[in-house]
């Protein structure tokens, strides 16, 4: 959902962001939507834990400030063929551009993780975070799936490519701006300034790395 383009549906799109972009972008605020197929789960399971696992890689602009993101109950139904920020069906509004009302998604998170950097994140199991699935699992008709949704929206997006893309399970985190940073310490400037391209250029070789893994099926496949 993009704050900027709010009548806008993205499903076509290759990517799910949420977060807040950079100055460049005007800080437009973008969040995303996650829903799960669990007809796999026989009725009348009892959920006893849950968690979510995601895998970040750090993207151009380097230097990425931490960020908190959460996970949030969506309340409300929406189609991923429809949903914009500002309408959750054709026709049909949240009851707040951005699905953040207490009657669009819950006031708080179900599970929160604080991304650092490269490497994988999971959302731990909370009882919240059972509670949802649990519930989705005892009617099904209430799933409506979370949203993502970072805490400190002004300094990063998470950027998730969709189950077709060519890393699946890979999540890119964008750093938002990080020149006001730079800007405090501009003695530093030139130094940072080339240990983060060193950083960047490593990370670029993962990434191609962990792609080509993936696309052959994981390692010795």
């Amino acid at each position: 959902m993009e704050q900027k383009h709010p009548n806008v549906n993205t499903a076509t799109t290759n990517n799910i962001i949420a977060g807040t972009l950079g100055s460049a972008a005007g800080f437009e605020v973008r969040r995303g939507l996650l829903q799960f197929d669990l007809t796999v789960i026989p009725p009348g399971a009892v959920i006893n834990s849950v968690t979510v696992r995601l895998t970040a890689i750090i993207k151009i602009p380097s230097g990425a400030q931490n960020s908190t993101f959460d996970l949030r109950r969506m309340l409300a139904p929406w189609s991923e063929s429809q949903v914009t920020w500002n309408q959750r069906l054709a026709g049909t509004g949240w009851a707040n551009p951005g699905a953040l009302d207490p009657t669009d998604s819950a006031p708080g998170a179900s599970s929160s993780v604080l991304v650092r950097g490269l490497g994988a994140y999971t959302f731990p199991s909370t009882p919240a975070l059972v509670a949802d699935v649990q519930g989705w699992v005892t009617d099904p008709q209430s799933n409506f799936g979370w949203m993502l949704h970072s805490e400190a929206q002004r300094v990063r997006v998470m950027d998730l490519p969709p189950l077709d893309d060519d890393c699946p399970s890979i999540v890119r985190l964008l750093d938002a701006d990080h020149r006001d940073r730079l800007l405090a310490a501009p003695e530093e400037s030139q130094r940072l300034q080339h240990a983060r391209r060193a950083v960047e250029d490593a990370a670029k070789k993962l990434t191609h790395l962990a792609c080509q893994a993936e696309a052959a099926g994981g390692p010795g496949n």
